[in-house]
């Protein structure tokens, strides 16, 4: 099962790291506002970062500032196009599905769904037919 991560970032301006792990490299969004369920949030694709920030807090370097790991989990791909990303996840902080759309150029727009907390299941498989 592919891991997903969520650093919070504050350079070069205070915003969020959605790293998914996709082979040897993470494809990464910088959500713009802090990732709250039932959200919606700008968002901008950024350049593959390496797998090490799926477990790292500290600091970058380059004086690039700091990152502090706010959510870790599994995920499984639900859709996987170039104007939409849907992903179901099951972190410490967030459980439920993301969705990714691509508005124009880098620029995407993030919505969070959260799962109940009496049905969020243990793994984040697909259901058959999604």
């Amino acid at each position: 099962m592919p891991r997903y991560a969520i650093s919070e970032h504050d350079w070069p301006h205070r915003h969020w790291d959605l790293f998914l792990e996709d082979g040897d490299a993470l494809r990464t969004w910088r959500l713009l506002a802090r990732p709250d369920h039932e959200a919606t949030i700008p968002a901008v694709f950024t350049f593959p970062h390496r797998r090490i920030y799926l477990d790292y807090s500290g600091a970058i370097s380059q004086n690039r500032g700091q990152i502090t790991r706010w959510d870790t989990g599994e995920f499984c791909w639900v859709e996987d196009s170039p104007e939409r990303v849907l992903i179901r996840l099951v972190g410490e902080q967030w459980q439920g599905t993301l969705e990714l759309r691509h508005l124009a150029g880098e620029d995407w727009q993030a919505i969070a769904s959260p799962w109940l907390t009496d049905s969020v299941p243990q793994s984040p498989q697909a259901e058959p037919g999604e």
